[in-house]
């Protein structure tokens, strides 16, 4: 494989010549059939030696650029015996997810009326102590007591609706003051609000949690260091907005400078959608790429430090990992973004908009309406005067005329509706030689 993405066949110095080009994710095998060699590209034969093959043969190599790769090496014989990684077919990939998140908050019914309740279920992945309505944030009503029937695991309360609101956006969420019974520890934190004013941002704007470069394009002057600092377990995410500017997170025990390459465990986004690791200067290569909406995160468990995206794991660092560590941001492209931070670690405090999980948007509607108004367009009828009144009712009705109302101080023409029986009008007439007030 040359350089220029070419193929050649060399045989013990002699050069056969070009037979071809090659790309990203082909298969190149050198194969013995008999005492025939070939030379194959995705199993399409390139060249068959005219040179009979025999005896004894070993995988041989030779790499000549710097960084040079041969990947996926694969050795095929009848003689071989099977090891514990080999095998001869292997199905699609699947995913597996078996985590259940620490808490699911769900209620029985999610569009609430005038008269309503809803029965909130509070189902943990373990049982918890600890638990109460202090911990709770309820937005659109009020919260009887929470309760548990099977200790500690599932809790259940009736949510009331406030009266005489019309809110589409409600919300159940879920704080950190409670302990797991197995363990007597509290979840660790997820602080949404990162802070990063003791180090002051250089070359960026800060809001909420999310950061964007306001300076030139360059490495090395734009970045931010965070307040929170990470003793033991813990983590740092960020959630993608855009595949084409190059930004770089990760965590630091000090903060050095603003370049991506002095963060001690760096996951860098690129502008060309591709992911590669860097530990404290030294490129640790290429690990996959990117999408938006993709989260990312750089984690440390015990002493190890692993690099996500969607909770897979893209590469393990060889570096043991120990001390304080910090967020460290280094962005590059002007305009790039580092978006929905948030760190994890056991030594957090929960701030005040730091909840562990949150209910489904759910609606309340509790404005009574009239099934019916009536209205007339003259309300102080004077002699060889009429009136339009109007019938609106909440919802379209059939069977609706003039047998159903009754008409003090005048008459009325037939009710029509023009809307399918939603609004109806008609004329009012009063009666002559009359002065009535009611």
């Amino acid at each position: 494989m040359w350089a220029d993405g070419s193929l050649r066949v060399y045989e013990n110095r002699s050069n056969k010549g070009w037979v071809g080009t090659y790309a990203t994710d082909d298969v190149l095998s050198v194969e013995r059939t008999g005492s025939t060699i070939t030379y194959l590209k995705n199993d399409v034969v390139l060249y068959t030696s005219r040179v009979a093959s025999t005896g004894d043969l070993h995988v041989d190599t030779s790499l000549t650029s710097k960084g040079a790769t041969l990947n996926d090496i694969v050795i095929k014989a009848d003689n071989l015996t099977a090891g514990a990684t080999d095998f001869t077919a292997s199905s699609a990939n699947f995913s597996v997810d078996t985590v259940r998140p620490p808490l699911t908050i769900t209620l029985d019914d999610t569009a609430l009326t005038a008269g309503e309740t809803a029965t909130v279920t509070f189902t943990f992945n373990e049982a918890v102590t600890g638990f109460d309505n202090s911990d709770i944030t309820v937005e659109g009503g009020t919260l009887s007591a929470v309760t548990s029937a099977d200790d500690g695991i599932t809790w259940t309360a009736t949510f009331t609706p406030t009266a005489d609101i019309n809110d589409a956006t409600n919300l159940i969420k879920v704080g950190y003051d409670w302990t797991y019974v197995s363990s007597g520890n509290a979840p660790a934190v997820e602080q949404l609000d990162a802070a990063f004013t003791t180090v002051a941002p250089v070359g960026v704007t800060v809001s909420g949690n999310s950061i964007t470069k306001t300076g030139w394009n360059g490495d090395g002057n734009a970045g931010t260091f965070s307040d929170q600092v990470i003793t033991a377990d813990g983590s740092v995410s960020t959630t993608v907005a855009e595949t084409n500017t190059a930004r770089t997170i990760g965590l630091s025990g000090s903060d050095t400078d603003v370049s991506y390459s002095s963060i001690d465990y760096a996951l860098s986004m690129w502008a060309d959608g591709s992911l590669r690791v860097y530990e404290n200067r030294s490129n640790k290569g290429w690990v996959g790429t990117y999408a938006t909406d993709d989260v990312l995160s750089v984690e440390r468990t015990g002493s190890t430090i692993t690099y996500l995206k969607n909770d897979v794991v893209l590469y393990t660092s060889r570096v043991a990992s120990t001390g304080d560590l910090h967020v460290d941001t280094s962005l590059t492209s002007k305009g790039a973004t580092l978006n929905d931070i948030v760190i994890k670690a056991d030594n957090l405090t929960a701030g005040a908009t730091d909840f562990i999980a949150s209910s489904a948007n759910f609606s309340v509607d509790t404005v009574v309406t009239p099934p019916l108004t009536i209205t007339l367009d003259d309300t102080a009828l004077t002699a060889g005067e009429t009136a339009t009144v109007t019938f609106t009712f909440n919802e379209a009705v059939t069977g609706f005329d003039n047998s159903d109302i009754t008409v003090e101080g005048g008459t009325l023409s037939a009710v029509t509706s023009a809307d399918d029986g939603i609004t109806w009008t008609a004329t009012f007439t009063p009666t002559a030689d009359i002065s009535d007030s009611h």
